[in-house]
């Protein structure tokens, strides 16, 4: 609750303590490594979010987060298979689901695939999620109208 509050540091508390108590709870892992990220700290982020892949049980969220992590590291091939894995493990209705577009469109293109970038942000676009349209005028020839 306190991370939904936005009260970060101490849930970052309830976290740590919760871990040393039960190593495995992976939404704890999730959620401590969604604060390190949002302090910049993203070797921190990813050791969680590893720590987390290690579970027989599968969020697809841990690996919207590890990809986003990854990209921030400037690891594009990682992050592009970890964006991958989300988008296989959830369905259109997920909150996230066209973000993982966006995000993996971003890993493409620093890998200097603009196509396949171009692709991705249009497809993500095209189903709402409007910061690819600045993406996709800035470095693509051609962009989707947004379907109403």
């Amino acid at each position: 609750s306190r991370f939904n509050l936005n009260k970060f540091e101490l849930a970052m508390d309830d976290f740590n303590q919760l871990l040393l108590s039960d190593s495995s709870v992976i939404e704890a892992y999730k959620y401590r490594a969604e604060i390190y990220l949002m302090n910049g700290e993203k070797q921190l982020a990813k050791k969680d979010l590893e720590q987390a892949l290690l579970s027989n049980q599968t969020l697809p969220d841990i690996y919207l987060l590890k990809g986003m992590a990854e990209l921030s590291l400037n690891n594009f091939d990682i992050a592009i298979i970890d964006f991958n894995q989300f988008i296989n493990l959830s369905s259109q209705g997920h909150p996230d689901y066209f973000q993982a577009f966006h995000e993996r469109g971003v890993a493409e293109f620093f890998k200097e695939d603009s196509v396949d970038a171009c692709i991705d942000w249009n497809y993500a676009a095209e189903n709402g999620y409007l910061k690819s349209i600045q993406f996709i005028q800035k470095n693509c020839n051609i962009y989707s109208e947004i379907q109403e």
